[in-house]
């Protein structure tokens, strides 16, 4: 009896870690035909932005960022750089990135856990859920606010 008791149990937790593995990263995705998007990831992950424009990136501890594109300046930070009259993306794998863009065509993709903040046009989605518009009015309380992951 203890033995069915046991393999059932391990059974049962077999299965909740199985599910737990299939669910996999959360993620979120936006579009933007013109806007600011900020982004910070809260634990290990990816980000990919692209677009024209600024972009500022502030680094994170263990933070590993691959830059592809043209800019007309950089200035470097302590803790990061900015690129302005940027046209080309960033990829980002680490801990703890912080960024910002702001222009046109911009787009965000991030596996992990974190929040976003939107202003323009377009649109975002987090996992499998519904897209959000971005609010328009560009004025100070005028930001879409995203959480997604564990964050």
């Amino acid at each position: 009896m203890k033995r069915l008791a046991a393999i059932a149990l391990c059974m049962l937790l077999a299965g909740a870690f199985a599910s737990f593995a299939a669910a996999g990263p959360h993620t979120i995705q936006a579009k933007g035909a013109h806007g600011w998007i900020k982004f910070w990831a809260s634990g290990s992950g990816s980000v990919r932005v692209s677009g024209k424009g600024s972009l500022t990136v502030q680094k994170g501890p263990n933070l590993q960022g691959e830059m592809d594109g043209t800019w007309g300046e950089m200035q470097n930070h302590p803790d990061g750089a900015t690129y302005t009259h940027l046209e080309g993306s960033m990829e980002c794998i680490g801990i703890g990135a912080h960024i910002e863009i702001r222009g046109w065509n911009l787009e965000l993709s991030a596996k992990g856990s974190g929040k976003a903040r939107f202003q323009g046009e377009g649109t975002v989605q987090v996992d499998d859920g519904p897209e959000q518009a971005w609010p328009n009015g560009m004025t100070h309380q005028g930001w879409l606010k995203v959480h997604f992951g564990d964050s």
